[in-house]
């Protein structure tokens, strides 16, 4: 008797983990540490107070463009989005959907100081963590599913999202 059955989620992740492509993208986040913590760098020194996450917004469009992201763009709150299509979807498609977020803005107001300091491989800023970590992970997703040429059986959303924090209220969450 099979300790797991075919179709329990033990399952399915070893059936995916057993990909080349997959395998292809885990090799690419393993080999390119010093990429991830230099996005993480970048991102934490610009400020993104809440209703002040333009620059960030801007930024992350731009590198969202440079990793080949599809469909990149700002709405009107300042959520940036770009998308991995599905392999084998029409573009026009009602079919599923998966969204990976992280949010932009930060809790330190405008005037902080945030000069990162990289030690190795930490990170020392305030909001490497919360959430320079997330963004930098979304860029590293996406560069590692594009260099291993992942066919994805649905559409994957990348989205930055603002006002997370506090004042900010959800307001990039609640407009999409």
């Amino acid at each position: 008797m099979p300790l797991f059955s075919p179709s329990s989620a033990f399952s399915r992740v070893t059936t995916l983990a057993s990909q080349r492509p997959v395998h292809a993208a885990f090799a690419w986040l393993h080999g390119n540490p010093k990429t991830i913590m230099d996005w993480q760098a970048d991102l934490v020194a610009i400020p993104a107070p809440p209703f002040g996450e333009q620059a960030r917004s801007e930024w992350l469009a731009a590198q969202f463009t440079e990793v080949g992201l599809n469909q990149v763009h700002t709405d009107t709150a300042g959520n940036v989005f770009g998308c991995i299509p599905a392999a084998n979807m029409p573009a026009d498609s009602s079919g599923p959907v998966v969204v990976l977020s992280a949010h932009l803005d930060t809790v330190f107001p405008a005037e902080t100081p945030l000069c990162p300091v990289v030690d190795g491989d930490r990170l020392e800023a305030p909001g490497a963590c919360d959430n320079g970590a997330g963004v930098a992970g979304l860029l590293a997703i996406a560069l590692s599913l594009i260099h291993a040429r992942i066919e994805l059986p649905a559409p994957l959303i990348f989205l930055g999202n603002v006002g997370e924090e506090g004042e900010g209220d959800l307001r990039g969450m609640r407009q999409l």
